[in-house]
């Protein structure tokens, strides 16, 4: 009797269908009739077991698929008795329908099972509308031996969605749905019955990206028993497109006052917490919250004292953090190129500026003809640093202002109208191009417009030859006689031949336009990377600055 009744006692964790018809296949087992079974009808039944009652309800749908079709193949032409082998069929399309998506091959399947057993239905704990909708369709085509009807239209489309088989008492149950890109969807609605109520009441979910997420209100679970709801997503003309249960068979979640394993939550964000702490439980908006009470940063908080002056800074809607405080650092580069440049026209003309090692300015007079060029390219110039605000105007508009310092600008020692101003000012507007960015975490792309004050000073080496009659050398056409003419700044003559930093100096306006990615890993920050791309003026130089900055949103 130990191994029957470790049998029996087997049962006692399913279902009462199940238990039921368990005991029932083993009283079978042990009758004179078990003779009659086929010989791989208990081979069948385990992988029954295996596939949906593991691998389905894990989601795991190709495993359980494949444990179904090695079952089915090794019950061959007459292995299995027809109403076991039909199960096998009937369990291979509700993977198919139900988690696959085959809708075709889900319907092959069901037809498959019918012609076995005319009398092989659905199993009523695994019923889904994809599900049912096949297998009607597999009725249709077993009853005229052909291609079943099309199914009418305005029905289409399906919802992506994990009932909670629990929640604790007095707390948000969070509802998260996936729905398909089409049909188009326009809106998704929870439906629900209270614990004890006879009210159906409703709620609009909130759209993230392809998933749509909300909560059931404290309202609803205030009492332990059976909480009843149906998810239905509609198009623009109210019509319902998918949906997730319905009135007829609700999902439901037992209300508990302790329940065991992980408590609901939506993906990647922590449980809500339970109403009767007043603060800190998960919402996407106020009605989400008690009276009194705020949904800010997708939790609910107390509602500020009246006349509090943050009140001004919040903006139209409390859960988007709309003021960003930022960090930011950009390397200019400039392109910059020039004949004759340390010349005294390229010096007073062309916006360059030519320093010696020592720091003095250059002002010589090189060869005509002989280097003092600088050739097509980009040259790295100062390196800004500062701080930024910028305030978000709507869902996806920002207005800021960028103040900061540059480093690496031209210096001379003895020239007093030449100089470097190192402040860097810009005002900016920035357009996000995501749908509700600041919503969510992760990347937040955008395309800006900027301008404002800058100097731009890109330094070059350049070499020159010394003018050999002007600075007095003993033979002016032999580049290797020394000059001799005495240069007060050095106390000495100019050498012949040199190597001269030459400062492009441009600016001091710039405007310019740009594009980045906000990357929100976690709530309040924002790491920005970016870049933009404009020209100085009245120096007219084109320029390109990578840029990067750390925000903190509030």
């Amino acid at each position: 009797m130990g191994p029957l009744l470790s049998r029996f006692r087997s049962f006692s964790g399913s279902s009462r269908p199940k238990a039921v018809a368990g005991a029932a296949a083993l009283l079978f087992s042990l009758s004179p009739f078990a003779a009659w079974a086929a010989p791989k009808d208990a081979q069948a039944d385990k992988a029954h077991t295996k596939a949906m009652e593991e691998a389905y309800l894990e989601t795991n749908y190709d495993e359980a698929a494949q444990i179904l079709q090695k079952a089915i193949d090794a019950c061959g032409e007459s292995g299995c008795g027809p109403k076991v082998k039909a199960r096998l069929f009937i369990d291979l399309g509700t993977v198919q329908a139900g988690g696959l998506g085959k809708q075709d091959a889900a319907v092959e399947s069901f037809v498959a099972a019918l012609e076995l057993d005319k009398d092989a239905i659905l199993d009523p704990d695994y019923v889904k509308k994809e599900i049912q909708k096949a297998y009607d369709d597999a009725k249709a085509k077993a009853k005229t031996g052909g291609a079943a009807e099309p199914a009418p239209s305005g029905g289409g489309g399906s919802l992506e969605h994990d009932p909670h088989p629990e929640q604790k008492v007095n707390t948000p149950i969070p509802i998260h749905v996936v729905a398909p890109e089409k049909p188009k969807v326009s809106r998704v609605v929870v439906r629900y019955l209270a614990v004890g109520s006879t009210e159906v009441k409703e709620k609009e979910l909130e759209k993230a990206g392809q998933a749509y997420r909300g909560n059931i209100p404290c309202e609803a679970s205030v009492e332990v028993g059976t909480l009843k709801y149906w998810i239905s997503a509609e198009n623009k003309k109210g019509e319902e497109i998918g949906n997730a249960g319905s009135e007829a068979a609700p999902l439901t979640t037992e209300i508990k006052n302790d329940i065991e394993g992980k408590a609901p939550r939506w993906p990647g964000f922590a449980p809500p917490e339970s109403c009767s702490k007043g603060t800190g439980r998960q919402c996407v908006d106020t009605s989400d919250c008690n009276e009194g009470e705020t949904c800010s940063g997708s939790e609910c908080l107390a509602k500020p004292e009246a006349g509090d002056p943050a009140d001004e800074f919040k903006g139209e809607k409390d859960d988007i953090r709309r003021n960003w405080l930022s960090l930011w650092v950009a390397p200019n580069l400039a392109m910059v190129s020039g004949d004759g440049v340390c010349s005294a026209t390229g010096q007073n003309d062309d916006g360059f500026v030519c320093v010696r090692e020592d720091g003095s300015r250059y002002l010589g007079t090189p060869t005509e003809g002989q280097a003092n060029n600088v050739n097509f390219g980009f040259g790295l110039g100062p390196v800004s640093l500062g701080l930024a605000y910028d305030r978000l105007i709507g869902d996806n508009l920002t207005i800021g202002l960028r103040v900061g310092w540059a480093f690496g600008g031209a210096s001379a020692t003895d020239d007093d109208s030449v100089s470097f101003i190192p402040v860097h000012v810009e005002p900016r507007l920035a357009y996000y191009i995501t749908k509700n960015p600041f919503r969510d975490l992760g990347a937040r792309p955008y395309v800006f417009i900027g301008g404002g004050l800058a100097q731009i000073d890109v330094p070059v080496d350049v070499e020159v030859v010394e003018n050999g009659e002007t600075c007095e050398a003993d033979n002016p056409d032999d580049f290797g006689s020394e000059c001799t003419a005495e240069v007060a700044a050095l106390g000495g003559p100019e050498p012949r031949i040199q190597t001269l930093k030459a400062y492009k100096q441009a600016g001091l306006g710039f405007a310019s336009l740009g594009f980045g990615v906000a990357l929100a890993p976690a709530d309040p920050v924002a790491i920005h990377i970016g870049v933009r791309g404009g020209v100085t003026f009245p120096v007219v130089v084109p320029m390109v600055s990578p840029e990067l900055s750390f925000a903190v949103g509030f």
